[in-house]
């Protein structure tokens, strides 16, 4: 939720993605779809998928709190899937929901109300459709604090909103990032010097420009109160390069 929150982008320095259903769809997956290989479309590349549940995804298990995993063959990176479900645990001190309103968690006790989630919000996340809680903001105050959206230097890397990226504290930090009205050209475009003189700086800047663009807009409506989905009703092309070869 933090990366939607920036760009609509993973966090640099986060390796897996985490996705939550409810109890009732990891039931379908565990009976239904269980080890199952995903073939990807061969019109669309050559990637190879494994689904595999918990045994134990119906029970509360303190020492395993994922439920279920889609896994890359090729490279053995992940999609953890944890359930949320209501059960007759106490809430926490530090969460109350309205009167009435069901209180629901996942096995990590990560606590939500029915209105956090609901009605999910359709957005455009790396480029792609996906749907996200309704109240993601208050989620990550509740969660995080303050500082999960105001803490612009963490894991070093350091947040570039003239630019919409992440940085790595390496290639420009604090007085080494250039100021904002030297960073561009005439054409709107970032130069080699606005990047830090990074090219791969560049490269992604280039690559995430129209994604970052619509999630600026995505995110403003939603502030405003407005519908939102018009910003993701078609998927963006692909812009996430990614090498295999670093995995062999």
């Amino acid at each position: 939720m933090i990366g939607w929150y920036f760009n609509a982008q993973n966090l640099p320095w986060d390796n897996d993605v985490d996705v939550q259903v409810s109890i009732k769809d990891i039931d379908k997956i565990g009976r239904y779809h269980n080890n199952t290989l995903v073939v990807e479309n061969p019109k669309n590349g050559d990637h190879i998928f494994w689904i595999q549940t918990n045994p134990f995804y119906l029970q509360q298990n303190n020492a395993q709190f994922i439920d279920a995993r889609y896994i890359d063959i090729k490279t053995g990176i992940y999609i953890d899937i944890s359930a949320l479900w209501e059960t007759n645990t106490p809430l926490p001190h530090n969460f109350k929901p309205k009167e009435g309103e069901i209180a629901i968690h996942c096995k990590h006790y990560n606590w939500f109300s029915f209105s956090d989630i609901f009605p999910l919000r359709r957005t455009i996340y790396e480029g792609a459709q996906a749907y996200m809680p309704n109240g993601i903001e208050p989620i990550l105050k509740r969660f995080y604090g303050d500082k999960a959206m105001n803490n612009w230097n963490i894991f070093d890397h350091n947040w570039q909103p003239d630019i919409g990226l992440w940085v790595p504290n390496q290639v420009c930090e604090n007085a080494m990032i250039p100021a904002t009205e030297t960073r561009f050209d005439e054409d709107g475009q970032l130069t080699l010097y606005g990047a830090c003189n990074n090219t791969e700086l560049l490269h992604e800047w280039k690559a995430a420009k129209k994604t970052h663009q619509n999630h600026l807009k995505e995110h403003e409506a939603i502030r405003n109160g407005e519908d939102s989905s018009k910003f993701s009703e078609v998927d963006f092309p692909v812009f996430r390069e990614f090498n295999y070869e670093e995995y062999r």
